[in-house]
């Protein structure tokens, strides 16, 4: 029997391919780059750290506290420790080692599947054969491209990194961070990473970025250690499953409020895993999913668009409100932004 291949050695992939040969069920993952540690800095929630079973050593910093910082710099405090910074690196090179015979393909692309066969053609002009194929290659997949001419709403990211300290912040800005938010990322005691993610068109995300860190009077960092940015995707796809074909991760969407998450990989390759292990039929994955994920995303993107259709003043105004109640004590970013989203609505 052919084995199940998985595209891409990002998280999703390696902790699938974790799981199948921990199971004794054949697989390979297929991975364009020549190594396996993507250069990112995360947030990542208690519970999806556990899920991941990584080791405390892979902790960048420990947040205790977000500040949510309105248009004007009306400020919202959740206090308690709520995660962790992590590398999505130092993730990948942790579940790469605790493969014990991990059966990956470096430098090769997948350029064209040909379903019927249930074939895929690379990049150096090998074919490889599957049973069933699982496409964990990111908010640009490939393999979603090759079954589907849906398109995933994304936002393009760009950070800056500098010696300094700052608690972990986010920027409810809905005109100039559109679609996403700003924010500060404490990656030690000594270290920031300030940000910005948009679906703004027409104007840089560089240029929004310098605009963000001028109004919040960030000004005072400007001796830059490290550039970052990125695409996340922002929303998810009627669908999961084509045939033998299923995809995960940021190749199948995002969550509308925060992007592309951590704790939506481990949840998926969590579901995806019982239905391979238990050889059930794949057309379940997509049930289980919607029963999983469905109505809190579309919930999300109601929030999401009530933020974004939001003036200045109406933000200030719920945080002004939500100054005199007390803030969820658990959750991360998530949780607290669905707080506010929520009065806007009222």
């Amino acid at each position: 029997m052919e084995p199940i291949v998985i595209v891409g050695a990002g998280p999703a992939g390696l902790s699938l391919h974790e799981k199948l040969c921990e199971s004794g069920i054949k697989s390979l993952i297929i991975e364009r780059k020549k190594s396996v540690g993507e250069y990112g800095n995360r947030v990542i929630n208690l519970d999806t750290f556990k899920l991941f079973g990584s080791p405390e050593e892979i902790i960048s910093y420990k947040i205790d506290e977000v500040v949510f910082s309105s248009p004007s710099g009306e400020k919202l405090r959740a206090k308690k420790e709520r995660g962790y910074v992590i590398n999505k690196r130092d993730l990948e090179l942790c579940l790469l080692d605790r493969i014990s015979e991990p059966n990956i393909v470096y430098g090769k692309a997948v350029i064209k599947l040909n379903k019927k066969k249930k074939k895929l053609l690379t990049s150096d002009g090998t074919i490889f054969s599957y049973s069933i194929l699982v496409g964990c290659d990111g908010v640009h997949s490939t393999v979603r491209s090759s079954v589907t001419d849906e398109q995933i709403k994304t936002i393009n990211c760009y950070a800056e990194e500098y010696d300094g300290q700052e608690p972990t912040t986010v920027f409810v800005e809905p005109d100039l961070a559109k679609g996403f938010y700003g924010w500060i990322m404490p990656l030690s005691d000594k270290r920031i990473e300030i940000g910005i993610g948009s679906v703004n068109r027409g104007v840089s995300q560089k240029e929004l970025f310098h605009i963000l860190k001028k109004k919040h009077g960030l000004d005072k960092y400007s001796r830059s250690l490290k550039i970052t940015g990125g695409t996340l995707p922002v929303d998810f796809l009627k669908r999961e499953v084509y045939s033998d074909i299923v995809l995960i991760g940021d190749a199948s969407g995002g969550e509308p409020a925060m992007g592309g998450s951590l704790h939506k990989t481990v949840d998926e390759v969590n579901l995806l895993f019982n239905i391979l292990s238990e050889k059930k039929n794949l057309e379940e994955y997509d049930i289980l999913w919607n029963g999983f994920f469905l109505e809190e995303f579309k919930t999300q993107r109601k929030l999401r668009n009530a933020i974004d259709s939001a003036t200045e003043k109406d933000i200030d105004k719920v945080f002004k409100k939500l100054h005199k109640k007390r803030l969820p004590d658990k959750g991360l970013v998530t949780t607290i932004f669905k707080e506010i989203a929520l009065n806007l609505e009222k």
